[in-house]
């Protein structure tokens, strides 16, 4: 089948099947459902272009109906009657949705949990808030993303700090040789290990637990760029042992764009300065009903997009309505099923991780005699967005894309992935 009559099929065959009736709890989610009905159900709550594919939710996620109907609902209510709205019957949920935010983070206080704009924001907010200076160390890898690797470079110019960066390799070594690696850079003047949950060039979940453990054991602030885990894996931070932990809400979550959670552990609290001093620095936030004061001094200001805030509550619920065990395995089995087949097209190369363990659902592909930029394009043309991957930092030239698979793919997005790729590597 080529790719247009591919579309057309998905277009108005799957997805129009899919699409539910009678509302949200019309969605056979439950344990009782059968799995092949709960996937076209789901995919039927967005609201994806049906003659487009898109496999780079690692970049940009859609908002499920659930997610925009709870953000139009909360702008018409607030257009109605806008400080009614917002301060009786809005702002008194804020602690709620803390709440919720820090059990999808495996945060045992609400108050430890704030929400910003996205990742960077969040690790904006710890690095430059901690005020290291001269002389002070920062150990990192080469494989973070300039989101949160800019602030470093920033900081190294306008302060004197020194960021030791390990060179991963992008075929990832074993969990003992990234460990070693990273201990091989600490020195007496180490204050903060800052990594990646997730490594967005190639995928690979690196021992954000057993990295925690060795900086409890040097004493050590860790700092953990969690952009990519929410809505595809499990996150527990009191596990990991992080002392801050910058999410994003708009990746892998579904949730609105521009919206982040950020995690300070509340015994590092004081030693983080907000970049913004608002009116809940100088006076507690006795008048917001149920928020729950602690972190939200680092950023929390009185007019808030709210909006986007219950849409992010609306994305958490849905995924959770999913389940977070769920939801990984199928990302992984659609993540499996391209793997083996893009590893038998000639021209490409896919990046090694070391097993599905230690994998999130982002498959990195090496092209050769091609740029990837413009294989990333054609694609792109034929209708199929992945994402090409940028060497940045990284130690080595990798001339690759990346391919993510999220609930809200098929397996027959999938395969005409796999039909078109050939095509596009020799020039067609």
């Amino acid at each position: 089948m080529n790719r247009r009559r591919f579309l057309g099929s998905v277009g108005g065959g799957l997805l129009s099947a899919a699409a539910p009736r009678g509302g949200a709890g019309a969605m056979p989610f439950g344990a009782e459902a059968g799995e092949d009905s709960v996937w076209p159900a789901v995919r039927g709550r967005f609201s994806l272009d049906p003659q487009q594919i898109f496999f780079n939710c690692g970049t940009l996620g859609p908002c499920p109906r659930p997610v925009r109907d709870a953000v139009v609902a909360a702008l018409e209510r607030l257009d109605a009657a806008p400080t009614y709205e917002y301060w009786a019957r809005i702002m008194p949920r804020y602690g709620e949705i803390q709440a919720k935010a820090a059990a999808l983070l495996g945060a045992r206080e609400p108050a430890a949990v704030t929400f910003t704009h996205s990742t960077t924001e969040g690790i904006n907010i710890v690095a430059r808030g901690l005020e290291l200076g001269a002389g002070d160390e920062v150990v990192t890898t080469t494989h973070e993303h300039p989101g949160g690797n800019s602030i470093w470079r920033y900081l190294e110019q306008r302060r004197g700090l020194r960021v030791r960066r390990y060179a991963l390799p992008v075929n990832a070594p074993a969990d003992e040789a990234i460990l070693s690696g990273i201990q091989a850079l600490l020195t007496p003047r180490t204050r903060l290990l800052a990594v990646s949950h997730v490594n967005y060039t190639n995928g690979l979940i690196m021992p954000v637990a057993a990295l925690g453990r060795l900086a409890a054991e040097r004493g050590l602030l860790y700092l953990v760029d969690g952009a990519h885990p929410l809505g595809q894996m499990p996150v527990d931070v009191e596990a990991i042992g992080c002392g801050f932990y910058a999410a994003s809400g708009h990746k892998w979550l579904c949730g609105p764009r521009g919206t982040g959670i950020l995690y300070v552990r509340p015994s590092l609290l004081e030693r983080v300065q907000p970049l913004v001093v608002s009116y809940d620095f100088a006076h507690p936030p006795r008048d917001v009903r149920g928020l729950h004061a602690g972190a939200t001094r680092l950023n929390f200001a009185w007019t808030n997009n709210v909006h986007d805030l219950l849409g992010l509550e609306a994305a958490m619920g849905f995924h959770q309505e999913l389940g977070a065990a769920r939801v990984r395995a199928r990302c992984m089995a659609l993540w499996r099923r391209f793997r083996e087949g893009a590893t038998r097209i000639p021209g490409l190369e896919a990046v090694e991780v070391g097993g599905e363990e230690r994998s999130a659902p982002m498959l990195t592909l090496r092209v050769k005699g091609r740029p990837n930029t413009e294989v990333f394009r054609t694609l792109k043309k034929r209708g199929i967005t992945v994402k090409e991957v940028l060497d940045h930092e990284l130690p080595e030239p990798i001339n690759a894309i990346r391919v993510s698979t999220h609930v809200f793919n098929s397996e027959a997005e999938v395969d005409a992935l796999l039909e078109t790729l050939p095509a596009v590597l020799a020039g067609a």
